[in-house]
């Protein structure tokens, strides 16, 4: 899927091999993409158990189309979702009917409710509201939930602080709301430039990444749960001006 709302499928079998320091090929050698035109959601194609795809835009617009409309994609792409200008398409989950939906914001909002607020629409159409964002906010994170009892929500701050929540502290709203505090964002803590909801079991390493380069990676079982207004505790220390670009 790509940030102007169109899809793409291809053989996995078409995309070079190489080792870990390669630099790999150019992704416009095998998609027919246009200037300007990037690649933000990538999904296996053969998804068991799963009847729609959820599809999340930065500017907080939601849509959730069944599987059965992506079946015979050409080469040339497909339109996933329509996008005003300015928007852009950043998230696809594949959803089972009876899942939640998490959004997170950059501002530190975070607003939870059931995917059937949000009725399945064909693939051409635009979407509606999930959240409502404050100016200056943007969806920084978007994940179904299938069992929200035992899952948490990590987030991680630009300043190199991140916690752990469990999922259920985040209370149900209606979509289209403004959410609930998700961090106690100061300007120690700085913004959130990202967030997983994890599954029970879910135990592998955080990776965060900061703008001039620097790299740690940490267990995730290492960070502490800590309520939803809070700050969290420092999982990356940076230089000064240095600040985290991503996490994964």
């Amino acid at each position: 899927f790509t940030n102007t709302g169109r899809v793409f499928e291809i053989p996995v079998y078409e995309l070079p091999q190489a080792g870990r320091a390669a630099k790999g090929q150019a992704i416009v050698n095998f998609l027919q993409l246009q200037p300007g035109e990037r690649i933000t959601a990538i999904l296996k194609a053969n998804l068991e158990g799963k009847t729609h795809l959820f599809m999340t835009t930065k500017m907080g617009c939601v849509k959730r189309t069944e599987l059965k409309e992506f079946e015979n994609i050409r080469r040339s792409g497909l339109i996933a979702q329509k996008l005003p200008k300015g928007d852009e398409l950043q998230w696809v989950v594949a959803t089972s009917e009876t899942d939640e939906v998490f959004l997170l914001t950059r501002k530190g909002k975070a607003i939870r409710f059931p995917e059937s607020d949000v009725r399945a629409m064909g693939r051409a159409a635009a979407g509606v509201r999930g959240v409502r964002l404050g100016a200056g906010d943007v969806v920084v994170e978007a994940a179904a939930v299938s069992s929200p009892k035992t899952s948490r929500l990590l987030v991680v701050m630009e300043n190199g602080l991140g916690k752990m929540t469990p999922v259920e502290q985040y209370r149900f709203q209606g979509r289209g709301g403004s959410g609930v505090k998700a961090a106690q964002l100061t300007a120690k803590t700085g913004d959130i430039v990202g967030g997983a909801v994890l599954g029970e079991g879910e135990d592998g390493d955080l990776l965060c990444v900061s703008k001039q380069g620097q790299m740690i990676r940490m267990r995730l079982s290492d960070i502490p749960s800590r309520g939803r207004a809070t700050q969290g505790v420092i999982v990356m220390r940076l230089n000064a001006r240095d600040k985290v670009a991503t996490m994964s």
